[in-house]
């Protein structure tokens, strides 16, 4: 090895250990190797985030970093510790980094951002950290997980990212649902590191933005199991293989902030972080679209991998930024009733809108015709009888009188 060589890996090492200081954070930009890969500088011409809430539900975020300070939004803990506004373990950081990181230091040339630290998918969002765990390396509760999503919609967030998967529980569920239905982008990572044991939910409930992490390559970092429907049960599937993907994103080698000013190298479940980041300048860019126009737009636009078309490994392909911001993209038609009314449900005869027979316009200074007006004939039917009778009882009674008068 060269002592050129030996001089750059001696580099990027001290950045990744050392405490956060200027004199050596120009060489994290330089380890962001997904930024290019995904063309992430192209992306934020078009949009940065801008309005846009993330929640990272998670181990909290560490507000005064360099790179995310002033872009988090007070805290909120559903479980006992330490707090939303700070971090156990330096994942919740981490993945705040991927998604809003701004980096900080000089503006680089023509650029809008800090050219040191981490530049992260959308610099301009805001973060609402959502803690679920109090201590480091805590594997945490699906229950407890539910609760933090609950708050993350409760709290306005329109993109929520998990960064790890738990245990299937119906109120997880029942969350992830109802965050949906809210109009959220629920996103959630399928797999960490090979060989690492995952669970993979929530990102195996409908709804959720499943996403498979990829290398440098862009493999596939975990093989997708060929059949694997989203409600199995981990013993149901092939050892080493996740269930089906919506999308794939770079989930290896991923630096990023950590808790108290440092760096850190994140791996599979990064990956969220990254799609969460792309979803945010979708929904900066087009505000009027709801969460499932959203994911839509993320998954007509991939690049395709893999098989072509869709497949369980890649979802629809590896997560393209300026494509989902740029590329025209049909609105989702409005979905025709599933089930049609039954004879039973059908209006009744009397409720059944009918066409009104055309109003008689009145005369000029009339509402309506006089009892016995000559232009009804019908009534003259009626009249003439009546006519006749009283003419006669008159002629009768005229004839008694003069009878009377007689004798």
């Amino acid at each position: 090895m060269t002592r050129r060589a030996v001089a750059a890996l001696g580099a990027v090492v001290a950045t990744l250990v050392l405490p956060a200081a200027p004199a050596y954070a120009d060489g994290i930009r330089d380890s962001q190797w997904h930024l290019s890969f995904l063309d992430v500088v192209g992306a934020q011409r078009h949009s940065m985030g801008v309005g846009v809430t993330v929640a990272v539900v998670d181990s909290g975020v560490d507000p005064r970093h360099a790179d995310l300070e002033g872009s988090v939004l007070p805290g909120i803990e559903v479980t006992s510790g330490t707090g939303a506004e700070s971090d156990v373990d330096g994942r919740g950081t981490g993945l705040a980094g991927l998604i809003a990181g701004h980096g900080h230091g000089a503006a680089r040339s023509g650029g809008p951002d800090g050219s040191d630290g981490v530049l992260g998918i959308a610099p301009r969002a805001r973060v609402l950290p959502v803690a679920i765990t109090s201590r480091p390396g805590q594997f945490g509760d699906p229950d407890v997980l539910a609760d933090g999503i609950d708050a993350a919609v409760a709290a306005g967030a329109s993109v929520i990212c998990v960064g790890r998967g738990l245990p299937p529980s119906p109120r997880l569920e029942q969350a992830v649902a109802n965050a949906v239905r809210a109009g959220a982008v629920v996103v959630a990572p399928l797999a960490n590191r090979r060989g690492d044991g995952f669970l993979a939910w929530p990102a195996s409930y409908p709804g959720v933005v499943a996403v498979a992490p990829v290398d440098r390559t862009g493999a596939l970092v975990i093989p997708a199991a060929p059949v694997a429907a989203p409600s199995a049960a981990p013993s149901e599937r092939p050892a080493g293989t996740v269930a089906g993907a919506t999308i794939a994103a770079p989930g290896t080698d991923l630096v990023t902030t950590d808790a108290g000013g440092g760096y850190r190298i994140d791996a599979g479940t990064g990956s969220a972080a990254l799609v969460a980041g792309v979803a945010a300048l979708v929904r900066a860019r087009f505000p009027q679209l709801s969460g499932a126009e959203v994911i839509r737009r993320l998954t007509v636009t991939a690049t395709d991998r893999g098989p072509a078309g869709p497949d369980p490994g890649y979802g629809a392909g590896l997560v393209n930024p300026t494509a989902a911001l740029t590329q025209a993209v049909p609105v989702l038609a409005v979905p025709e009733p599933t089930t049609r009314p039954s004879p039973t449900a059908a209006p009744r005869p009397t409720e059944t809108a009918a066409t009104p027979a055309p109003a008689v316009p009145p005369g000029p200074a009339d509402t309506g015709l006089p009892a016995f007006d000559s232009r009804d004939w019908r009534r003259w039917l009626v009249a003439v009888p009546l006519l006749v009778f009283l003419a006669g009882l008159v002629w009768f009674a005229t004839r008694g009188r003069k009878a009377v008068s007689a004798r």
